[in-house]
């Protein structure tokens, strides 16, 4: 791979961390919309509690996968990068054995 590809594989890894925090930040806003629009004593604030549970937890679940592939990435570019070098040391060890 060219050092260029893991530039954007790298790249790639910090935009899903970005997308990862703003997922896990949907869900105060979303709760608080929520909370405003329902009328006290109106008999459904137990059905939005639920709601609003579901959605945090939904948001929790996608936000820390969202980060998990950007981790990934990251490891994914750093090993590949361990593997390149160490294989160019192999090679130029071997190229320098047969030019003597």
């Amino acid at each position: 791979m060219l050092k260029a590809d893991l530039d954007e594989i790298r790249s790639l890894g910090t935009q899903l961390g970005v997308k990862a925090s703003a997922i896990a930040q949907i869900a105060a806003p979303a709760k608080t919309s929520i909370e405003a629009v329902v009328m006290p004593d109106a008999g459904i604030e137990d059905l939005l509690g639920r709601i609003t549970a579901k959605l945090e937890t939904t948001l929790s679940k996608h936000s820390t996968a969202v980060q998990a592939m950007a981790d990934g990435a990251a490891t994914a570019a750093t090993t590949y990068e361990g593997v390149e070098d160490v294989f160019r040391a192999q090679l130029t060890s071997l190229t320098e054995g047969l030019s003597q």
